[in-house]
């Protein structure tokens, strides 16, 4: 009686989820035996806001090009484990799946897109924390709190002991000539990157002040643009 009954929730679930855009279809077709999440019957021991609106994809311009794309939470059963991952398909390359998340253990809720154009995905490895990490479309790849050419960004603080005044440099290293200091949460645009790792990237920016600046950061000085407070 209780399999018949989760059952008959499952379906209903799954006949309330609006119908996947066809670019997402197509996407799912290249990954063989994997499927859309259903947290009724993926996360069945789920005891975190399973009434919580999510739907396994979200539509937002992730590669930044003027098109909608689509960035999926997708499950696949291997022997008795059953792994997570996100996938990102762009309108402009309908054909090529781009992973966020590969496939793994780890449980994924969901997805939501976050920042000042939405275009910050956010795998939900927690739905009632603020502890899920963001990635972000920098031109090749999906990176971990990563930044493309052309995207603004705040700049900010990855250490409280840090001074007040935020030093702009004038090449990617540290020991290079200090060309300006900025407030936390100064707004710019990247018009260039260094570095193949979140530790060793910097970014150089057109600095948005009252005076011209460019300059370097280290991007562990960098996020984006939602999370600073109102100066």
């Amino acid at each position: 009686m209780r399999t018949a009954l989760f059952l008959i929730l499952s379906a209903n679930c799954a006949f309330a989820q609006p119908k996947p855009p066809a670019l997402l279809v197509g996407a799912l077709r290249q990954l063989p035996g994997a499927h859309l999440l259903n947290r009724v019957v993926d996360l069945p021991d789920d005891s975190e806001n399973k009434d919580a609106p999510l739907l396994p994809w979200i539509v937002a311009d992730f590669d930044h090009d003027g098109r909608p794309d689509i960035v999926a939470a997708v499950v696949k059963r291997v022997g008795t484990r059953t792994q997570f991952g996100v996938i990102a398909v762009h309108a402009q390359t309908p054909t090529k799946l781009n992973w966020v998340v590969p496939l793994g253990d780890q449980l994924i809720y969901g997805v939501k897109a976050e920042g000042r154009s939405s275009s910050v995905v956010l795998p939900l490895f927690c739905i009632a924390c603020d502890a899920n990490a963001w990635f972000n479309w920098t031109g090749q790849s999906y990176e971990l709190e990563g930044f493309g050419i052309g995207q603004r960004l705040s700049i900010d603080y990855s250490e409280p002991a840090l001074p007040v005044a935020l030093e702009i440099y004038a090449l990617p290293k540290q020991t290079s000539r200090i060309v300006g200091r900025v407030k936390p949460c100064t707004a710019a645009k990247v018009l260039a990157v260094r570095g193949t790792t979140t530790e060793t990237r910097w970014c150089f920016l057109d600095v948005f002040l009252s005076r011209p600046l460019r300059g370097w950061i280290p991007a562990t000085s960098a996020v984006v643009e939602y999370p600073c407070p109102v100066q």
